[in-house]
C-alpha cells in the first residue's frame, strides 16, 4: 500500500532539499568546480591524485596532458598510429582506475594522452586535462553552477 502524502507537504519537503543532497542520495559523487574567465575547471582526482580539468562538452573521451602524467602516477601506452583529437595529436593512452574526487570515483574509459598545445598558453598552464562529452552522458553528469559541483554516477 502506497502511503499518501499531502501534495502541499510534499512540495514543501522537496523545496527544502539541496540538489547535492538529492544527488548524493541517488549515488552521485561531487567534484568541485570553479568558473574562471568563462572556463569551467573541475578538480578531478585520477586514482586519488587531484588535478585541474577543463569541462568541455565536445571532448568525447577524457584527455590527459602529457606533461601531467607523472603528477597522476600514470604510465602512457603509446598508440600505434597517431591521430587527431580536439585539434591536437593523440600520442598515447592511459587507463586510470578511478576518476572522481579525493574520496570516491567512477570507472573512467581509456583516456587519450595529448600535449594540448592547441590550447591558449594561459589556459594550458592551469589544466591537466579535459573531460566531457560521451563520458558525461555515460556517467549521467550534472553540472551544478550554484553549488559549484560536477556530479557523476557509476
Amino acid at each position: 500500500v502506497k502511503t499518501w502524502e499531502d501534495p502541499a507537504q510534499k512540495a514543501a519537503r522537496l523545496k527544502s532539499l539541496e540538489l547535492g543532497e538529492v544527488l548524493t542520495a541517488k549515488g552521485y559523487i561531487g567534484i568541485d568546480i570553479q568558473v574562471s574567465d568563462g572556463a569551467v575547471i573541475a578538480q578531478v582526482a585520477l586514482d586519488g591524485k587531484t588535478g585541474a580539468f577543463l569541462v568541455d562538452g565536445s571532448a568525447q573521451v577524457p584527455l590527459v596532458k602529457q606533461a601531467s602524467l607523472e603528477k597522476f602516477g600514470l604510465t602512457m601506452k603509446p598508440v600505434q598510429q597517431q591521430g587527431q583529437a580536439g585539434g591536437s595529436t593523440v600520442i598515447g593512452t592511459v587507463q586510470p582506475k578511478t576518476l572522481g574526487n579525493a574520496e570516491a570515483g567512477v570507472s573512467p574509459p581509456e583516456c587519450y594522452v595529448l600535449t594540448l598545445e592547441h590550447f591558449p598558453a594561459a589556459l594550458l598552464e592551469k589544466i591537466d586535462g579535459v573531460i566531457g562529452g560521451q563520458f558525461f552522458v555515460d556517467k549521467g553528469a550534472v553540472l551544478d553552477y550554484t553549488g559549484q559541483k560536477l556530479w557523476l554516477k557509476e
